[in-house]
């Protein structure tokens, strides 16, 4: 299987850090990373439990594997082999028919679950509109004025970002009292 392989390529890479100590011919001692590992060999067992939980020998165990020059895939469970795939997917998958040609039944449709009021502060943060929800009952935007220079009096910029200084518009003067 893929994800075997590609678990037993890193765990071999995994197992070089590992310093093999052996107890007898199937049970070790294992330091990795600064902790000590007990592997059985015999019973598939290690003391950091991956071994027992998915069935592929842990870094530790293949270490122990590699200091017996035993194969590593003879220890994975049977349970990865391409006859036990092949036997649990074997069989077909029966045809459906259309849901119009369902059985019908009396029994109240399932409703959805109840809206709970959560404690706090309610969070204001809108959701994103997909692609063609309209914006119906929605005040169109108003639009936008357009800037007017003071200096040169043409529309899109103003005064600050003009770039026509040698055109300038005389200002009106303010009416003085007299």
């Amino acid at each position: 299987m893929p994800y075997v392989d590609k678990f037993l390529k890193w765990a071999v890479k995994e197992a070089d850090c590992c310093d093999v100590y052996a107890s007898s011919n199937e049970k070790f001692e294992v330091e990795y990373m600064s902790k000590q590992y007990v592997v059985d060999l015999i019973a598939h067992t290690c003391s950091c439990f991956h071994w027992q939980l998915c069935g592929l020998p842990c870094q530790h165990a293949i270490a122990c594997i590699n200091h017996q020059r035993a194969d590593y895939e003879d220890f994975v469970d049977e349970a990865y082999t391409r006859e036990k795939y092949m036997q649990c997917y074997g069989l077909p998958i029966p045809p459906m028919p259309d849901i119009s040609q369902w059985e019908r039944v009396d029994l109240a449709e399932p409703l959805p679950p109840p809206i709970r009021k959560l404690p706090g502060r309610p969070s204001h943060k809108k959701r994103r509109k997909e692609a063609g929800e309209g914006t119906s009952g929605q005040l169109p935007k108003k639009p936008r004025l357009q800037r007017t220079c003071r200096k040169c009096g043409q529309v899109g910029h103003n005064v600050k970002t003009c770039k026509n200084s040698e055109q300038t518009v005389v200002q009106p003067t303010k009416p003085t009292c007299e």
